[in-house]
């Protein structure tokens, strides 16, 4: 029974607690009442002593609210708002009551509403047409896991009860779930995480995948490398710190259908011999260990769990095979096709006007304007890209401001957060030159830039009110932009302005105002 817990997060004016639902490393969720539009609604709130000491933890929590905010599917838990409240951070979402992957199919009740990792995750501490108008503006930490990883939360203890009940309820779950992974690989994202604790069914019998906090934009160009996710359940390639595509989803999928068909994991053992065995090994097929296993999803689960993701079968061929319907040979992943940008080469070439022209010291805006749903995101993201192609030299730097986000400065607040990538990745020699004296206070205006260096985690800072803050903070953002000007050309890219807020606009202002 879930036990009213209030001690982390008492609530706000507009959202009552009612009580709490889980707890995490980095976060809390509550179920609360939404006073605003009288509905019962899951939080999820940031721990205070998290982000305030690490700033990379905030800077995932957004991530995973953003990854998701546009994507809306049955069979994806849907996310509502972002906001920042009295120095707290959290999101509000859809309120799924229901029972875990594994639970459901064995035909276990108990509702795990915001269900809790059984496994950890490991994480590392990325009018027709639009107008375009121009003008000139004067150590990777181990979590320590159980010895034994060997059998999932439900198990089968009789052979005989892999029944046809259950391979009913299993089909009809494993569809759903491929219904929203493929889904979520359109909108050009890849999960990381997927296990039965993040994926919930509730009493309708409908799936819902959970938790994306560990969520990344899926492209050729930027391939992740960085080692996170679940042990058990992550991909060989994963597992190597290597380069991941859909495919490494798709394993984890086949990883969860060894769970259901089998009652237990492919690899057990101690951490480093799961990980191991994943490069060199494969599993036992699961019609070898547990008997009445159909052959066809022994057969997949094999597929999907192949060591080298190119042969696996990709999102059309796992929904084909779950509908039972014909498959033209396993083609394995197929890679992501960038969509075909026709016409526009005017309102390309007013964009290059307008970036030639800061060659000669100015700083120069271009507005895209137009009616939504006629492309001016995919215009500026093709300028982008070209111009990342015809000079590596470019920075490019991209945020966007989203309506369902309640924040100062919420106009900036994404493209800090691209701008902190960049910077923390630069030896710390050439990242002590650009740095201005102010950096400390921009820094309290935007707490993910701690990341970037360390010196700046918890150094006080002695500012006598909030107008001297906002000054010393906005001029740091000026210089260090100017400064990185000088060395390498900028093109900054704020996507959905019209729902900025007066402290962005004051900000703005500051920023590309002359001389500079």
């Amino acid at each position: 029974m879930l036990q009213p817990q209030l001690e982390e997060f008492s609530g706000t004016e507009r959202f009552l607690v009612q009580c709490q639902l889980g707890t995490g490393t980095f976060g809390l969720v509550y179920q609360v009442y939404d006073r605003e539009n009288n509905s019962v609604i899951a939080l999820k709130k940031l721990r205070n002593s998290i982000y305030q000491q690490n700033s990379e933890a905030l800077y995932r929590f957004k991530q995973e609210f953003r990854a998701l905010a546009d994507v809306i599917h049955p069979n994806l838990v849907t996310l509502y708002e972002l906001i920042f409240d009295d120095d707290k951070w959290f999101f509000t979402m859809e309120l799924v009551d229901g029972v875990n992957f594994i639970d459901h199919i064995y035909g276990k009740k108990e509702n795990s509403n915001r269900a809790l990792s059984t496994h950890k995750t490991i994480q590392q501490t990325t009018g027709d047409t639009p107008t375009v108008t121009a003008t000139s503006a004067s150590n990777i930490a181990i979590p320590t896991l159980p010895e034994e990883l060997k059998t999932t939360s439900s198990s089968l203890t009789d052979k005989q009860s892999f029944n046809p009940p259950l391979i009913i309820r299993l089909r009809a779950a494993l569809h759903q779930l491929a219904e929203g992974i493929y889904a979520l690989h359109k909108a050009g994202k890849l999960h990381r995480d997927l296990k039965p604790s993040n994926v919930l069914v509730t009493a309708t019998g409908r799936v819902v995948i959970l938790d994306f906090g560990l969520v990344i934009e899926h492209s050729v160009e930027n391939l992740e490398v960085d080692l996170v996710g679940t042990p058990t359940h992550m991909s060989p390639e994963q597992a190597a710190g290597q380069p991941i595509t859909p495919a490494s989803d798709w394993y984890s999928f086949g990883v969860i259908l060894y769970q259901a068909l089998t009652g237990q994991l492919p690899f057990f053992g101690k951490l480093f011999d799961v990980l191991s065995k994943k490069q060199v090994l494969d599993p036992i097929a699961p019609d070898k260990i547990a008997e009445n296993v159909p052959p066809d999803l022994s057969e997949l689960c094999m597929e999907l769990l192949r060591r080298d993701p190119t042969t696996r079968p990709h999102g059309e061929e796992v929904l084909l095979w779950l509908q039972n319907k014909p498959i033209s040979g396993l083609s394995g992943y197929i890679p992501t096709k960038k969509a075909i940008f026709v016409g526009r080469e005017n309102l390309l070439v007013t964009l290059e006007q307008a970036f030639l022209g800061t060659k000669t010291g100015r700083a120069n805006i271009a507005y895209v304007s137009g009616i939504s749903g006629i492309g001016k995101t995919s215009l500026v993201k093709h300028f982008l890209a070209q111009l990342r192609q015809k000079d590596s030299t470019t920075l490019t730097f991209s945020g966007r401001c989203y309506e369902q986000e309640s924040m100062p400065y919420k106009v900036f607040d994404s493209l800090i957060d691209s701008l902190a990538q960049y910077l923390k990745h630069l030896p710390e020699f050439e990242l002590i030159k650009l740095l201005p004296e102010g950096f400390l206070a921009l820094t309290r205006l935007f707490p993910v830039l701690k990341s970037v260096t360390s010196q700046y985690a918890h150094k006080p800072l002695d500012i006598p009110d909030n107008q001297e803050l906002r000054r010393r903070a906005f001029t740091a953002l000026r210089e260090l932009l100017v400064t990185l000007a000088k060395k390498n050309p900028i093109v900054i890219s704020i996507d959905d302005l019209q729902w900025g807020d007066k402290d962005s606009a004051a900000l703005l202002q500051e920023v590309f105002s002359p001389p500079n």
